[in-house]
């Protein structure tokens, strides 16, 4: 089965972000296929270059991360509540000289246009807040 994740829950929501992760996870083990994840309202928060977590927890971003990079993960970050939020791609970054925060690098900033396509040829949509 073909899934579309969309995560609008902030990695301060620790146990929900971390839901989504693991279900994500699990669904790959499960021989099913992520084709997007997609990071819109707060969740666009976990893409921060600079967010951190509490000195005794994990961070779910850095988690989000990791698995991104190991399952060649298409993750995109929604332009619109990234930009309302402060967070914006190197390119971005370079041509402005704000104090914005930057995307991290596993993430592509794109439109909603992009979910509704993973939505179409998909199976599934399934959403975490």
């Amino acid at each position: 089965m073909r899934l579309t994740i969309l995560v609008q829950c902030p990695p301060q929501a620790y146990s929900d972000s971390l839901n989504a992760l693991n279900f994500s996870a699990a669904a790959l083990k499960r021989g099913h296929s992520i084709d997007k994840v997609f990071f819109y309202g707060d969740g666009v928060y976990t893409a921060g270059a600079q967010t951190a977590a509490a000195q005794d927890d994990k961070s779910v971003s850095e988690l989000w991360q990791n698995f991104i990079e190991e399952n060649s993960i298409d993750a995109l970050v929604c332009i619109s509540s990234a930009t309302q939020r402060g967070i914006i791609d190197d390119e971005r970054f370079s041509r402005t000289n704000t104090n914005n925060m930057t995307c991290l690098p596993c993430y592509r900033i794109a439109g909603l246009g992009e979910l509704i396509d993973a939505y179409q040829q998909g199976h599934r949509l399934i959403q975490f807040h």
